[in-house]
């Protein structure tokens, strides 16, 4: 799949154990975008040039949400 703007994303921090709702609102390439992440310190906050990272291994990363049917 492809980000483009609008679309709801994982986000993870490092700091948090869950993964946090996000929205993206600009993409840099298909593997860096910026986004406005819900929920994160009690509030939202944007974090910019965020890559992506399958499985959300890495701290400050962004993954697909998983399908469930």
């Amino acid at each position: 799949m492809k980000p483009s703007i609008g679309r709801i994303v994982y986000f993870f921090n490092g700091d948090d154990q869950d993964n946090l709702p996000a929205i993206i609102t600009k993409v840099w390439s298909d593997t860096c975008v910026n986004l406005y992440v819900f929920g994160y310190k009690k509030g939202a906050e944007v974090f910019s040039s965020v890559n992506y990272n399958e499985g959300l291994k890495e701290a400050r990363s962004w993954d697909w949400p998983e399908i469930i049917k």
